[in-house]
């Protein structure tokens, strides 16, 4: 069984004899376009991660490692529903309205697309950024 690392990690930043064992590397972040007034950080965290991914599937392609990035949105947890009790017209609610599915994620499954990027059935899938949200990035895209 493949080894899976709960960290975002590329063999950029861990050096070259570990990154020899590693073969798929998977970064998770949640996808959010940004804009709102207050986000520039956060915004830019997330678009370097998007890069990164991108980037280090390119160079480090040849040698076999595939990197990938799963992209969130909003996932159903205990603290997602405190959110939700504490403010019903705040912009947890606001985000499963505008969701095409209507619903925020479970937790397990985003799990699920991170296990199937891990599996064997993803040979051929390097520098992908894929959007686990229920379709609201394709909503915003538009």
């Amino acid at each position: 069984m493949e080894q899976v690392y709960p960290i975002p990690t590329t063999p950029n930043l861990i050096p070259h004899r570990v990154s020899a064992f590693l073969d798929k590397t998977r970064n998770v972040i949640q996808k959010r376009g940004g804009g709102g007034v207050g986000t520039s950080a956060y915004t830019v965290s997330k678009h370097g991660v998007v890069g990164l991914t991108k980037t280090a599937a390119i160079e480090y392609g040849k040698a076999g490692t595939l990197i990938n990035a799963v992209c969130p949105g909003a996932i159903y947890t205990p603290m997602m529903e405190r959110l939700q009790a504490r403010d019903p017209e705040g912009e947890t609610n606001t985000t499963v309205e505008q969701s095409p599915a209507g619903r925020m994620a479970d937790a397990k499954e985003v799990d699920e697309a991170v296990v199937w990027l891990c599996s064997k059935a993803v040979s051929f899938v390097t520098g992908a950024v894929l959007p686990v949200d229920g379709g609201h990035v394709a909503r915003s895209r538009a």
